[in-house]
């Protein structure tokens, strides 16, 4: 028989016991147990695995999850089922997935590239004191504590946009460093590659006042000098 929220919020443990379960069909149980003092009330999903062995997941306390969000839930450990997905693999790897990206913010991830570049031994000591400071300035306060994945293209460019209008050279040093903080998170599976949009998105700066010119007299030069 089918459980009801007052049935739920009522019910009590037979004599003589410390726990016990009441079903509501489809591998949904309330299981009721004593300290002695007090009753508890939780919601258990018990189901057979796809490999055969017998199990049991945890939903959550009655007192946080009602009868029909602990339905809902049940439903969906039953559609893992069908697709021959174990619920207790399924929650350890989302688990571990949430866990990861908790940490995965912009600005962490930028200093573990940044250890990782200069324990590798790319930079002098001043330029990694300068790459450093440059994204702790510019990068870190408007982004640094978004987790990496929620991070949007308009988001860095109009970031990159603001420090081109102090200098455009450093918002063109800034864009290169983000591009490879990105590639270095694709290597360590932080994010996918198709996650990473500053492999394929320009990024492009604005040209300011006065820069035309002497963007056209540097290219002059450089094409005297290969002459």
């Amino acid at each position: 028989m089918k459980l009801t929220a007052k049935h739920c919020s009522a019910a009590l443990i037979p004599s003589g016991k410390q726990e016990t379960l009441l079903s509501d069909g489809g591998g949904l149980y309330l299981r009721l147990r004593s300290d002695g003092t007090t009753i508890s009330r939780d919601w258990v999903f018990r189901f057979t695995a796809p490999g055969g062995r017998k199990s049991k997941l945890s939903l959550g306390r009655l007192a946080d999850v009602p009868l029909a969000l602990a339905r809902e839930r049940a439903g969906e450990q039953r559609q893992l089922l069908s697709a021959k997905v174990d619920p207790t693999i399924h929650r350890i790897e989302q688990v571990a997935v949430a866990k990861r990206r908790s940490f995965d913010t912009l600005e962490t991830v930028a200093r573990a590239w940044h250890k990782e570049a200069a324990l590798l031994g790319r930079w002098s000591v001043g330029h990694e004191r300068k790459v450093l400071r440059m994204i702790e300035l510019h990068l870190f306060p408007k982004l640094g504590a978004r987790p990496l994945h929620r991070v949007s293209p308009p988001e860095v460019h109009s970031l990159l946009m603001t420090v081109a209008v102090e200098t455009r050279e450093t918002a063109g040093e800034l864009r290169t460093h983000v591009k490879r903080i990105y590639a270095f998170a694709v290597r360590n599976e932080m994010i996918t590659p198709a996650a990473n949009f500053m492999a394929v998105t320009k990024m492009d700066l604005p040209v300011l006042p006065g820069e035309e010119l002497r963007c056209d007299i540097e290219a002059r030069c450089r094409r005297a000098v290969t002459k």
